[in-house]
């Protein structure tokens, strides 16, 4: 599954466009089995914030992510 921020046009990393993260993981934690989660379009020297963007609404959604440690 691909997260990515929903905006106008264009692409958004996620954490900066519209996209309903908490629904998209309620919706992630309904489905069996692990399921990968890509970012797409995060630059570089903003993997950390997505990252942590990521997690936080995850956690709060009640869902368990083995999230490995970004490669610089």
């Amino acid at each position: 599954h691909h997260v990515l921020g929903v905006v106008g046009s264009g692409y958004a990393a996620a954490g900066t466009g519209k996209l309903d993260y908490g629904l998209v993981f309620r919706l992630l934690a309904g489905l069996a089995g692990e399921t990968p989660l890509i970012v797409q379009d995060a630059a570089e020297d903003d993997v950390a914030r997505v990252r942590d963007f990521l997690l936080a609404h995850a956690e709060a959604a009640g869902v368990s992510l083995r999230v490995p440690e970004p490669r610089m």
